[in-house]
């Protein structure tokens, strides 16, 4: 591969490089960085990202999703903005209700990650997306007892400074701390 060999993508404006599968004539061809950039341009979409979104965008009334009409592989709605990928629900955000402020995230209400209805989307820290979410981290902060039965109680719950927001059992700890020593004197008895 000849990476000193470059152009420039005649839809989103970003530096791509010839690759070893590109001979002479499919480089000499080449006008975009991606698959994406050409369909974009297959489709005539050179013109503004707020025609483009309310173009692609399927609006059914203030209560229901608005939805994108494809979606990433991560599952988020995608669009080029000044020749960048700008996640669809985010642009929707900043577009009909105000700039997402520093440091938080964008929270679909409805859980659909396709979804660019401003009444569905809220600007929330991490933390907060995070555990309102369905995920493992969510289903976690949402457990009051061990998996032994012990109550996470302040008293009770030990929180790892080097792992913020785990939880550890006091008690749970305690019976293993004590079988380990049981078992280590075993050990040195026999």
């Amino acid at each position: 591969m000849r990476t000193s060999e470059h152009k420039n993508c005649d839809t989103c404006g970003a530096t791509f490089f010839r690759t070893s599968n590109r001979t002479d004539e499919r480089w000499a061809a080449a006008r975009f960085c991606s698959i994406a950039c050409n369909a974009e341009a297959q489709r005539g979409f050179h013109s503004d990202p707020v025609e483009r979104f309310w173009k692609r965008v399927k609006r059914r009334g203030d209560v229901d999703c608005w939805e994108w009409d494809t979606a990433r592989p991560d599952g988020y709605g995608g669009l080029r903005v000044d020749g960048s990928a700008v996640l669809v629900h985010r642009f929707a955000y900043e577009l009909l209700v105000a700039p997402i402020p520093e440091g938080f995230e964008i929270d679909h209400l409805c859980r659909n990650r396709l979804c660019a209805n401003p009444a569905h989307l809220q600007a929330v820290d991490h933390r907060t997306n995070v555990l309102r979410g369905i995920a493992v981290t969510a289903a976690n902060a949402l457990k009051t007892v061990c998996i032994r039965g012990h109550e996470f109680t302040p008293e009770n719950t030990y929180e790892q400074p080097s792992r913020p927001g785990t939880r550890r059992c006091k008690r749970c700890e305690r019976d293993r701390r004590v079988e380990r020593e049981r078992l280590a004197r075993q050990a040195r008895a026999a």
